[in-house]
């Protein structure tokens, strides 16, 4: 019968065959098993740390970068060329934006064109204390690396009584100013330079009064053009800066005057609102010698000084004069 016989070849290797693949297929779970146990652990592990433990700093680096699929540095944050920040760099490795704080402890921004040349840069450049003001400004940069203008906003220190300041400032190719326009609180100014240290041209507007000023090349004023209140002044002024030529006009009069050396009107000619008009000469001290011109009322003004040899010759005249009468008089009496 069947069931009495022997097992076959056949059957016996795919009894063994049958037996390895449980096996085989017992170790893999087994594995997988072990692997989920362990990430179990490690998972629970981290959450109870989280709970349990207070946190600290786990990760210290002095410089963090990110690079491109071709292995070039395009993000860098760190500790760059004795400075602290994050840099971004082109697809060529060249350095673009840098934002952090500098060495002398100001915060900026800074781009760079593909050349590496500063074109713009932003920040604070001091901190606001008893000792110094706060600086915050944008300055724009030609494409040779110089500065061309900045536009600012300077506080003064809490001890100081200087104003607060908004302004723009265009530059030269010496790298000084030439041009600054500046809103301090309530005072308008614009100052120009053509060389050198001094500003050749001010124009200020204040809420009292209104200004402009030409200077020399030593910075001496030349010309002041004034108008405050109620009434505008023009004044010419030498090397010196005394003035020469004054002109002053009001509501109620305007005067023309030229003055010497030391200060003195010499000629002045003057005009009133009310009718009245004179043409002045003075001597070098500053006394009248002519004056010449119409009262309100309409009578002329008219006085000269005489000079100490016309005086003379006046009181001998007089005196002929009367020894003349006197002579008329005694030949009568006769």
């Amino acid at each position: 019968m069947l069931v009495n016989a022997s097992p076959s070849r056949e059957m016996m290797e795919s009894i063994v065959l049958q037996l390895e693949a449980v096996k085989a297929e017992n170790k893999r779970q087994s594995v997988q098993l072990k692997v989920i146990i362990t990430l179990f652990v490690i998972l629970a592990s981290v959450v109870l740390l989280g709970f349990s433990a207070e946190r600290t700093d786990s990760l210290q680096l002095k410089s963090f970068s990110v690079v491109d699929d071709n292995g070039v540095v395009r993000y860098r944050l760190g500790a760059i060329e004795n400075d602290y920040g994050a840099v971004f760099y082109d697809a060529d490795g060249k350095k673009r934006i840098f934002q952090g704080l500098f060495a002398d402890g100001s915060a900026r921004i800074r781009m760079f064109d593909e050349r590496e040349t500063p074109r713009l840069s932003s920040g604070v450049f001091r901190t606001d204390n008893k000792e110094a003001a706060a600086l915050a400004a944008t300055t724009y940069y030609t494409k040779d690396g110089k500065a061309k203008m900045t536009l600012g906003a300077n506080s003064p220190a809490s001890n100081s009584t200087e104003t607060n300041d908004v302004f723009i400032t265009v530059l030269g190719s010496d790298g000084k100013a030439k041009i600054y326009l500046a809103d301090r609180q309530d005072r308008a100014q614009i100052s120009m330079r053509s060389h050198g240290d001094v500003y050749n041209l001010s124009l200020l507007v204040d809420p009292s009064y209104s200004g402009l000023w030409l200077r020399d090349g030593n910075g001496k004023v030349r010309t002041e053009l004034m108008s405050q209140n109620d009434y505008t002044r023009l004044a010419l002024l030498d090397s010196n800066e005394k003035i020469v030529s004054n002109y002053y006009a009001s509501a109620s009069k305007s005067v023309l005057a030229h003055y010497n050396t030391s200060g003195y009107a010499q000629i002045a000619m003057a005009a009133r609102s009310d009718g009245g008009s004179a043409f002045e000469n003075f001597d070098s001290a500053g006394s009248h010698t002519v004056l010449m011109g119409m009262a309100n009322d309409g009578s002329v003004l008219n006085y000269a000084r005489k000079t100490p040899g016309q005086e003379m010759d006046q009181l001998i005249s007089w005196g002929s004069t009367a020894y003349g009468i006197l002579q008329a008089l005694s030949g009568d009496k006769k």
